[in-house]
């Protein structure tokens, strides 16, 4: 059994370059009252995340609240503004070793990554919300050929 965590990037302001743009005040409450959340049923044991400045703020509240360091996570150039297919490439390359894998990227990719992951099934993506998905395989490979449920999704306000 492998579980995946898929996670928005919290709130972000605006910025001459999309990638530079920074948490708001709102953005970083969101980030930590979805990680008090998720880990009321999530440990993650990998943490793949986007390189933009956002998905590393919002990383970096998740931290504070699981009390690990960010040195805990991978930085994949390949997911800032990965599609769902690109997404799922990479995570079916993971390492079997791993069970449980956080996911931190942008919208539209995480949304449609959960939405063709089960079967269409889609939790609406806004800033900071993140799904649990239960994925029945021992096998990171074999992601698209498992059944894959939704257990949990949040939304912080």
């Amino acid at each position: 059994m492998k579980r995946l965590a898929v996670m928005r990037h919290a709130e972000a302001g605006m910025a001459s370059v999309d990638k530079h743009r920074q948490l708001t005040e709102h953005g970083l409450l969101q980030a930590t009252e979805s990680a008090e959340k998720l880990k009321d049923y999530f440990t993650p044991q990998l943490v793949l995340v986007s390189t933009a400045v956002r998905t590393r703020m919002t990383v970096e509240q998740v931290a504070k609240v699981y009390g690990w360091y960010d040195s805990f996570c991978t930085y994949e150039e390949g997911i800032y503004n990965a599609s769902a297919s690109a997404l799922v490439h990479m995570l079916e390359r993971l390492p079997d070793e791993y069970s449980d894998v956080l996911l931190i990227a942008h919208n539209p990719g995480v949304s449609s990554l959960v939405s063709s992951l089960t079967g269409g099934y889609g939790v609406g993506f806004s800033p900071a919300t993140f799904a649990l998905l239960e994925v029945r395989t021992d096998f990171w490979a074999e992601l698209t050929h498992s059944a894959i449920s939704i257990k949990r999704s949040y939304s912080p306000l």
